[in-house]
């Protein structure tokens, strides 16, 4: 019976984000895809997880709806304010006024930075263990000393210019209505960093980074060029980067080992321990996460500082000048009864903030998402963009954990922020450039 209610309550909030938001990919859509999904595989029971206790239930519903009535109260509040209305037509923003030539380069800078910086990774790597076949027989090893901070492999914090550049490569394959070799750099950097680590949380941010900037991009070019102009290779971009993305996280899966033999697994996932779409540890991975919340009320055990989770990148930092203790890197596991450690967004609000925090933190997200939702298609500002692509990526990973532990995920906004006026101003001379140029050959 729960199955039917989720069902229907995310299908209901699916149509109505479509009626609210006038596109089928926005972040009420979003939320309710990923949750009622998780929540629907971890019910099949393919492994035989423990059930969730009411009280769990209640937190998951109680932050669901504080989530939608913060979209709801911006979209409610814009009605009362008469709203403005979606760009015209024939709006275009400042960055592309030289046709696109200095986001463009932009690109290449920062996919290269983030190349230099996972081949740093990999030479580092290979000179401790020998040779590339090494290393990948010690992925295990290496995944373990990444986790426990003891393997340094390049200059702290430099990748986050491949995360720059994916937002920049998303919204310059939606502006050129297909996938070109610039937007391709700043991704491959960010899946031979991964493979470095032999893990897949960068690969998801990756490319889930990808896919905001470019949806989001091409609902605002689909404002501004002409109507029927085909979206084919545009799909064919999509498909390309998720091919390239899964295809990189089975080769960590199958180097790393994972294991794929549950005490208690269902059989028809069994039969599927060599698949790579839905192997047991690919569910494990796709559901397991509201487990781990649910024995984390259960046990009770666990006790964090204030915003510890939220800012855990910037108790890090003021931990290197002895001021407070650093935060871990891993979060405690616990066996339900598999063994895993990530438990939603939603554990580490409540760790932070207590119920409170389950209830305001994703009313917030929910509005604040909506604001730079309706100020980027109302204005046109690729500050609201960058904001709104950001958010996005915190509700995307919110089945998994709170995207703001890391330091890449503050830093690479800040980043584009700063640079992103400063492009605008460059891109705007350089048009002004051309046209002189222009003028005088005539």
């Amino acid at each position: 019976m729960i199955e039917f209610f989720i069902i229907l309550i995310g299908i209901t909030t699916v149509f109505i984000s479509k009626a609210i938001f006038q596109k089928w990919y926005n972040h009420l859509a979003i939320y309710s895809v990923i949750w009622c999904g998780m929540l629907l595989f971890f019910q099949m029971r393919l492994l035989k997880y423990y059930p969730l206790v009411n009280f769990t239930w209640f937190i998951i519903a109680s932050a669901f709806l504080a989530f939608t009535i913060g979209c709801l109260t911006v979209y409610f509040a814009r009605k009362v304010k008469t709203p403005q209305p979606y760009l015209s037509d024939g709006h275009q923003t400042a960055i592309l006024a030289d046709g696109g030539q200095t986001i463009k380069v932009a690109i290449y800078i920062c996919g290269i930075i983030g190349l230099l910086t996972a081949f740093q990774d990999w030479y580092v790597l290979i000179h401790k263990f020998g040779s590339i076949t090494n290393v990948l027989l010690s992925a295990n090893e290496i995944y373990r000393l990444r986790v426990e901070g003891k393997m340094y492999t390049g200059i702290p914090y430099l990748q986050t210019f491949s995360q720059v550049g994916i937002c920049l490569a998303g919204f310059y394959t939606a502006y050129k209505n297909k996938l070109t070799f610039p937007a391709v750099i700043p991704l491959a950097a960010a899946i031979i960093k991964s493979l470095s680590q032999f893990g897949r949380i960068g690969m998801l941010i990756a490319i889930v980074n990808f896919i905001a900037s470019f949806f989001i991009s091409k609902y605002y070019f689909d404002m501004t060029r002409p109507k029927g102009k085909s979206n084919f290779k545009l799909l064919i971009a999509v498909i390309i980067v998720f091919t390239f993305v899964v295809a990189s996280a089975s080769i960590v899966k199958t180097f790393r080992g994972s294991y794929e033999k549950y005490k208690g697994a269902n059989r028809e996932l069994t039969t599927l321990k060599d698949n790579p779409f839905l192997s047991p540890s690919v569910y494990l991975y796709l559901s397991s996460h509201v487990g781990v919340l649910n024995m984390y009320f259960i046990k009770d055990v666990e006790h964090y500082r204030f915003g510890e989770n939220t800012f855990a990148a910037w108790y890090n930092l003021l931990s290197k000048f002895s001021i407070v203790e650093k935060v871990p890197f891993d979060l405690q596991g616990y066996y339900i009864p598999m063994w895993t450690n990530t438990g939603t967004y939603l554990r580490d609000l409540h760790g932070d903030y207590g119920f409170l925090g389950v209830i305001l933190g994703p009313y917030l997200i929910g509005l604040f998402t909506t604001i730079f939702w309706f100020r980027f298609f109302t204005t046109g500002k690729l500050k609201y963009f960058v904001l709104l692509v950001y958010f996005l990526q915190v509700i995307t990973i919110s089945f998994f954990s709170l995207i703001t532990r890391g330091a890449e995920w503050f830093l690479s906004m800040f980043l584009l922020l700063y640079f992103l006026p400063r492009m605008e101003k460059m891109a705007l001379a350089r048009s002004e450039k051309n046209k002189k140029l222009g003028a005088n050959t005539i």
